[in-house]
């Protein structure tokens, strides 16, 4: 198989010598051809008219496609940017765009003999199937939910074997039979079908899961680094927030394919070439890379990781979280034929089973539909590696939950009203892009991360690269946030978290907000009493308010009776 993508990909003269495979191959061609013809044009606002062909027109007129429509792309985002109720639908449908415009790019560089092979036809059919339907198999709240949340942990989208089996059951016979209807033969299909299965869980995987694809290429521009996805969506998202903020589409003439080799394995994968001219280095090709990471950076820091946006994503995540735990939802299918709107509205409209994880679903619901915007009562951020390695533990659902329903007992409020935000770090993968160097004599990729760095590209560029990459650690923040109505006593609320989450420990603070809620004081030397009581607990995570109740009442009657 490897044999045949080599010679697909990179011997223009392949199969000379057998005039019937030369006939079969060009009835082949013929066919994708028609496959490839544009039947309608969909107008979009971002990149204008968009063409679509038979095939991908019959995709998106399925019910699970136009779901996508009542996915909103940025989430609860539009609870702080009015505007941003853009969807998955035509995020969609403009990476199909954008990857057309990579394609058109590799072929062009082929003609004036940069790139060392064009995309075939068939490849081509397959890489604008897999843009459009990439993000198909996400849930309301989609990256909210998995990427910030964690609640599915690596179980996500097409690597989620109930969501991959439901989404490609659907889309997988509108592909057949347009290709049937071809008279393309059936082994030929169930490969097309198996290759684009492929693609789209290698994608979710990473690149080591991409080099070892038949085609990683496709993967390439469809999502992986600088590609199809990210060309769209860096433009959507800023058109729908209102920032002015464009990159120079002058970076799609330099996309080429080239052999890359990984671990030993040379495999075809897209690059950005470096020089058009012999030894003459491009360096604003360096510099269009990184006006796409700042572009990225940007976004991250104005949108998806919002001060505001960041805590009703938290109130989301623990409304979807509480949901499932508590009967709202019976499994995880439960939410793949639902969009952004119908999730929420069946969370507030539920009336059955009665327990703590409803009574919290429910409540984050309501707040959300209202805007009722929850406080940060306690934040740290990314300032040493030491705070995330104490606080990374919270990325997981359980231990988020437990540490809230804690935090909830102590602070005697009712179940959903604290809710913490610890999601994994975003690292900004685009800076791993391929780049392509010395085209005429010894050629040679490397990660842009990578090439930017050697002072003979462009050591500026290297030092902004590295910058970018600290930025990233910045843009992580640990939230613990409260429902407003209870959060009075702000700051020995948040000394009380920073004694939790800093030091360990059930301290003063906690003590004294459990006497006023006996309604009694409590001396100096009392509070010490407490305390010490306190410390000789082996597992600090097993007191309780009550607990704390106990033995704030135990000091104040010895003190009583000794009186």
């Amino acid at each position: 198989m490897e044999e045949k993508i080599q010679k697909t990909l990179f011997d223009k003269n392949n199969d000379k010598g057998k005039e019937k495979v030369k006939l079969d191959e060009n009835d082949m061609q013929k066919k994708f051809m028609t496959l490839l013809q544009y039947s309608k044009v969909i107008r979009d606002p971002v990149h204008g008219d968009i063409w679509i062909t038979e095939t991908e027109k019959d995709i998106i007129d399925t019910p699970i496609f136009q779901r996508l429509r009542r996915l909103k792309q940025l989430g609860p985002t539009d609870l702080v940017y009015p505007g941003a109720k853009h969807t998955r639908f035509e995020h969609s449908i403009g990476t199909l765009f954008m990857a057309q415009q990579i394609i058109d790019s590799v072929n062009k560089n082929w003609h004036l003999g940069l790139s060392k092979a064009p995309i075939p036809l068939e490849d081509i059919f397959i890489t604008r199937i897999v843009a459009l339907i990439h993000d198909l198999a996400n849930l309301p709240y989609g990256h909210t939910i998995e990427d910030e949340g964690n609640l599915f942990g690596k179980n996500k989208q097409w690597l989620d074997p109930d969501r991959k089996e439901e989404h490609l059951n659907k889309v997988s016979p509108v592909v057949k039979t347009n290709l049937s209807n071809l008279s393309i033969p059936s082994d030929k299909i169930e490969g097309i079908l198996k290759d684009i299965e492929d693609i789209l869980i290698a994608e979710e995987k990473g690149e080591e899961e991409i080099h070892n694809l038949k085609h990683p290429y496709i993967a390439d521009i469809v999502g992986n680094t600088i590609c199809a996805d990210l060309l769209d969506y860096l433009k959507r998202d800023s058109y729908y927030t209102g920032l002015k903020m464009i990159y120079d589409s002058r970076i799609l003439s330099y996309f080429v394919i080239d052999q890359y080799e990984k671990e030993g394995v040379k495999k075809p994968r897209i690059a950005i070439l470096l020089e058009r001219r012999k030894g003459v280095i491009r360096r604003d090709v360096l510099s269009y890379c990184l006006d796409l990471l700042k572009l990225r950076y940007s976004l991250a820091e104005k949108v998806y990781y919002h001060r505001v946006k960041s805590i009703f994503s938290a109130m989301v995540i623990k409304m979807v979280h509480c949901g499932l735990k508590g009967g709202v939802f019976t499994k995880k299918a439960d939410l793949m034929h639902l969009g952004d709107d119908d999730l929420l509205y069946k969370i507030i409209s539920y009336n059955k089973n009665k327990n703590e994880y409803v009574d919290a679903s429910k409540k984050l619901g309501n707040a959300i539909r209202k805007r009722k915007l929850y406080r940060v009562i306690y934040s740290t951020e990314y300032v040493k590696e030491e705070i995330w390695n104490k606080l990374k533990k919270y990325t997981d659902k359980d231990e988020r939950y437990n540490m809230e329903r804690r935090l909830e007992n102590f602070f005697s409020v009712p179940p959903g009203s604290v809710v913490i935000y610890s999601p994994k770090l975003d690292k900004g993968k685009a800076a791993d892009t391929k780049m392509l160097r010395g085209i005429w004599e010894n050629p040679f990729i490397k990660k842009l991360s990578e090439l930017a760095r050697e002072p003979e590209y462009s050591s500026t560029i290297g030092r902004e690269i590295e910058t970018l990459e600290n930025l990233y650690k910045s843009l992580w923040k640990f939230y613990l946030i409260l429902d407003s109505e209870y959060a009075r006593d702000k700051e020995r609320l948040r000394k009380a978290c920073e004694e939790i989450f800093e030091k360990n420990m059930v301290g003063e603070n906690i003590i004294r907000l459990r006497a006023d809620n006996l309604s009694v004081e409590v001396t100096t030397t009392q509070l010490d009493e407490v305390s010490l009581e306190l410390q000789k607990i082996n597992v600090p995570s097993e007191i309780t308010g009550e607990f704390i109740d106990e033995k704030i009442k135990q000091v104040i009657g010895r003190k009583k009776a000794n009186v």
